[in-house]
């Protein structure tokens, strides 16, 4: 079975390469702007991050921004350091792999979806339970909340498509291996 090479001819592979070139400038702007170093970070970074906080009030941000990284948002402060040493490799394979229409990307792409949806669940809880603690408006919240579900809802379907990509592969090797050992018998019988 030949696969389209085309990436615009297959439109989950465009839509996951599109997440992760628009989440790398995402990631290096915004989210590591918790774990630069704040002596070594241009002063660009800082502007772009105190506009964020005021726009949003994200209370997890906020909360890191404010020195809970290393108390109370331990937990999200370990997912950034995920982000930068995990999906952020991930993001540049994916593209590479998913542009070569490459299926040896398809498990690593599995594990990104599974595991950034599991980490981005908490997020949208936090952010929620902020809004109903009247930490931040109906405004602010409709802006996280329309920022956030995409990185829980495009990863948790890459983790889906990739696990059944995956299967689908496991089963045809199974039944390729399945058909050899038929071949073999008769061949020996004869």
């Amino acid at each position: 079975m030949s696969l389209p090479r085309s990436l615009t001819s297959r439109p989950l592979d465009l839509v996951y390469t599109l997440f992760f070139a628009f989440h790398i400038p995402i990631s290096l702007l915004l989210d590591f702007n918790a774990i630069y170093p704040p002596k070594f970070t241009p002063a660009a970074l800082t502007s772009l991050q105190m506009w964020y906080l005021e726009f949003t009030q994200d209370p997890l941000m906020v909360g890191i921004a404010s020195g809970k990284g290393a108390t109370e948002l331990m937990w999200f402060h370990s997912f950034i350091y995920m982000e930068l040493l995990f999906q952020l490799p991930t993001f540049v394979l994916g593209i590479r792999g998913l542009t070569k229409n490459s299926p040896k990307i398809y498990p690593l792409l599995c594990l990104y979806g599974a595991s950034t949806a599991t980490t981005t669940l908490p997020c949208l809880l936090h952010v929620t339970q902020a809004f109903h603690a009247n930490a931040i408006t109906t405004a602010q919240f409709s802006i996280l909340i329309s920022g956030y579900v995409p990185f829980l809802v495009i990863p948790l379907t890459m983790a889906i498509d990739m696990a059944f990509r995956l299967y689908g592969i496991v089963s045809a090797a199974e039944a390729l291996q399945g058909s050899g050992t038929a071949g073999e018998k008769k061949m020996k019988q004869t």
